[in-house]
């Protein structure tokens, strides 16, 4: 399903969710379908994760809806896990990229040993945080 979003290899998937089992196969799809992990924390202000975002251009966002309010704005393709209750914010959800790509054919990965897999950024205790 995010081959699907997005077909580039190794482009950009910020994931800011709170610990559930939805948030896991987020990650575990990032990491499958060979793009790169950009964590954004929840606890984060929005300023603190709208820079992130600026910095490293993820092509896709996943987050459950109680993060919505801090990627209000952030380009990228939108994905809800539907973890969280309450009204879900516009876009797809990841049962529904489960759905519709049900049976498609798993994306070939041909990545070399050192390509990146996740860009962290530090806690900025000295400045602003780096990835």
């Amino acid at each position: 399903g995010l081959t699907a979003l997005d077909p580039t290899p190794q482009s950009r998937v910020g994931i800011c969710a709170g610990n559930s089992a939805e948030h896991i196969a987020a990650l575990l799809a990032v990491l499958a379908c060979g793009k790169v992990w950009v964590p954004l924390n929840p606890k984060s202000t929005r300023s603190e994760i709208r820079r992130i975002v600026d910095v490293t251009e993820p092509s896709i966002l996943v987050f459950d809806a109680a993060c919505a309010e801090l990627l209000e704005g952030a380009p990228g393709v939108r994905v809800c896990t539907g973890a969280a209750q309450g009204a879900r914010p516009a876009g797809s959800t990841l049962a529904d990229l489960v759905r519709d790509g049900a049976g498609a054919p798993r994306p070939v990965i041909d990545l070399p040993p050192d390509a990146t897999q996740a860009i962290k950024f530090t806690g900025g205790t000295t400045g602003v945080p780096k990835g």
